[in-house]
């Protein structure tokens, strides 16, 4: 198990680091760091990045994100599922062969990074991936890149962090237990890997995921400058919907228990048909104040801490990183 590096390398961010998470902090939008000459500082930071839209044209928010990323100076891997892959949870396949190829069209905005930009997408194959090759699953691309990929490039202790996303799609409140993004999450912080997931409700335009990607390297930096990266838990990030204007600032929330819609059935004989309509379920209802629903439906950044141990009562430290999080507050 990749253990936590805590202070080690990251305690020696710059001083162009801690000036951009302070003009985060006194910005007046939250969906990318307000000074354009003060970016975020990543230089040195080692990233592993996944998804679970995998690395053909619906991970737009990968390839998003792998730019703003490298823009920032971080040496990214990017290891990801070959297809889509939303809503696998945190599924992984026993006694399979991987193959990995680069996906026609990726880009070389990584490539001065130490490891070249390294840039796979995992498929099910004893050969070569091809355009219908299976894919792996969110959580076997994260568990491939930080067992194997990332020990090839002597990154010793594993990334500094693992960031999963931008999603096609919020992964907030009930979502959670099916989503690929929170289940490749989860993985990699059950191995020891400071994790945050990022996610873009509603229609993510390529303008906004590339807002979104420069606030998430804002976010990684203001953590990094406050020894505040996650240790033991997930930060769950999500970007409200674009149509409705930037976000209105960010908040520290708990998931939402409610829904205001489910999934139908229609029988006909021995099949079933389904459809998304009104709530039918014991946990319908509106979200409460707190709540990450709330907060994005009010048009604000959510961020929520995530645990995978599931015990009732179970006590996790997370003020470091709360006190991160609302100083980004406008």
């Amino acid at each position: 198990m990749t253990e936590h590096r805590g202070p080690l390398r990251l305690a020696a961010a710059t001083v162009a680091t801690i000036a951009a998470s302070a003009a985060l902090a006194a910005g007046v939008s939250a969906s990318a760091p307000p000074d354009s000459s003060a970016p975020a500082d990543l230089s040195g930071v080692e990233i592993l990045l996944t998804n679970d839209d995998g690395v053909q044209a619906e991970g737009a928010g990968l390839a998003a994100l792998r730019e703003r990323l490298c823009a920032a100076g971080a040496d990214v891997v990017t290891v990801a599922p070959w297809s889509q892959q939303s809503g696998t949870s945190a599924s992984i396949t026993f006694g399979a062969t991987f193959a990995v190829a680069t996906p026609d069209g990726a880009t070389d905005a990584c490539a001065d990074a130490p490891s070249g930009g390294t840039f796979y997408g995992v498929c099910l194959s004893d050969t070569a991936c091809v355009a219908d090759s299976e894919s792996a699953t969110p959580s076997d691309a994260v568990a491939l890149g930080l067992h194997a990929v990332v020990p090839e490039l002597g990154w010793d202790g594993g990334p500094d962090v693992v960031l999963v996303g931008i999603n096609d799609g919020g992964n907030e409140g009930l979502n959670v237990p099916l989503s690929g993004t929170i289940g490749a999450a989860t993985w990699a912080d059950i191995y020891g890997a400071p994790t945050i997931a990022l996610s873009a409700k509603g229609d993510p335009t390529p303008e906004s995921l590339a807002d979104n990607g420069d606030w998430a390297a804002g976010l990684v930096a203001a953590l990094i400058a406050a020894d505040a990266l996650p240790d033991g838990y997930v930060l769950s990030v999500n970007f409200p919907d674009p149509e409705n204007g930037a976000p209105t600032g960010v908040e520290w929330t708990a998931l939402s228990d409610v829904t205001w819609g489910g999934t139908l059935y229609e029988r006909d004989g021995d099949v079933f048909a389904t459809s998304y309509g009104e709530c039918s379920y014991d946990a319908c209802g509106f979200p409460a104040e707190g709540s990450d629903d709330f907060a994005l439906q009010n048009g604000a950044v959510s961020v929520s801490p995530i645990v995978v141990d599931r015990t009732v009562g179970v006590d996790i430290d997370t003020t470091r990183a709360e006190a991160v999080v609302e100083s980004l507050a406008p």
